[in-house]
């Protein structure tokens, strides 16, 4: 298959031999297809999969066929969370003159003013043209 000759793929020609033909926009439907009623098992799985009943978050639901479930267990509901993460969920303070990360105006090396450009990099600067 690495060594393929180029006639072995299809060409633009060949492509869409199938919709040569302009297509119907109706399709016919099979009557056991209309008349299809969805089994017991089928409805079950259609239904989304319930784990525990908990009443953590009255009227709040992912699922609409129990609003009391709320998809936290029962032992994180009751969880406590320790002081120091109590500490690290409050924003940083900063000093009431804080303003940036860094001072502004900032530093500027020497080496950057003292910087020329080469020929390279002035040819590219230069936008290219539109024709």
């Amino acid at each position: 298959m690495a060594f393929a000759s180029p006639s072995f793929y299809s060409t633009k020609s060949d492509e869409r031999k199938v919709y040569r033909y302009e297509r119907s926009p109706f399709t016919s439907v099979s009557m056991s297809a209309l008349n299809y009623q969805a089994t017991d098992r089928i409805v079950s799985l259609s239904k989304p999969k319930l784990r525990k009943d908990t009443t953590v978050r009255d009227g709040f639901s992912r699922y609409i066929s129990n609003p009391k479930y709320s998809g936290v267990t029962p032992t994180a509901a009751r969880a406590n969370c320790s002081s120091r993460l109590n500490e690290l969920a409050l924003p940083v303070k900063r000093h009431q003159n804080y303003r940036y990360e860094l001072p502004l105006p900032r530093h500027v090396p020497d080496g950057a003013l003292k910087y020329e450009a080469s020929p390279r990099i002035n040819e590219l600067a230069v936008p290219k043209k539109l024709s």
